[in-house]
């Protein structure tokens, strides 16, 4: 198991609500395309890169915060900006075809699910028990992005239900992140 300071688990952990903040985000996103399946490729495009956008400019912040005693602070950082160019690039090209919103969410998803399973280890590392459930949830977002690369254009509907079920596994891995990061802060503090 690695040794790191007080003082850099507690910069850390003390931030943990910024994780939070984009799981929820992300989350929330899941239950609104459930809630109201999306029959416009613009409407999905606008919603999906605003809340990547978001989740993008929280982990950068998070990352930023946390450069010097955050080992993975450069990984975080790169998805932070992959989620914000992201975001923009869609913004910026409302009139982005299904199959095209499919494979750059396909991009967008796998490398969430490598630095989430990177993380997960990284818990591991740090004596965190509960690990294993953030690997499983990283390896769930793999395997949905996966699914988008096999055949991207294989219709809008299944598409809609692969988001809804993309986005909420991945502010679930985000949310379980930041709360073992609140535990964590919360045990050092007492």
């Amino acid at each position: 198991m690695e040794t790191i300071s007080f003082k850099a688990v507690h910069n850390i952990v003390d931030h943990w609500w910024l994780i939070l903040l984009s799981g929820v985000l992300l989350i929330g996103m899941g239950v609104w395309v459930i809630l109201l399946p999306v029959s416009s490729c613009i409407a999905l495009t606008f919603t999906f890169s605003f809340i990547v956008l978001a989740a993008g400019l929280f982990e950068i912040v998070f990352s930023l915060i946390n450069y010097k005693v955050l080992n993975s602070w450069g990984w975080t950082l790169t998805g932070g900006i992959i989620d914000l160019i992201i975001g923009l690039f869609l913004l910026l090209n409302p009139g982005v075809t299904m199959a095209v919103l499919s494979l750059i969410f396909g991009f967008w998803l796998l490398f969430r699910g490598v630095i989430a399973v990177g993380n997960a280890i990284n818990m591991r590392r740090y004596g965190f028990s509960d690990w294993g459930w953030l690997l499983i949830t990283g390896l769930i977002i793999i395997i949905l992005a996966s699914l988008i690369f096999v055949d991207p254009g294989f219709g809008a509907a299944t598409m809609v239900v692969l988001i809804e079920i993309a986005f909420i596994f991945a502010g679930i891995f985000r949310i379980v992140f930041s709360l073992m990061l609140r535990k964590f802060n919360d045990e050092f503090k007492s």
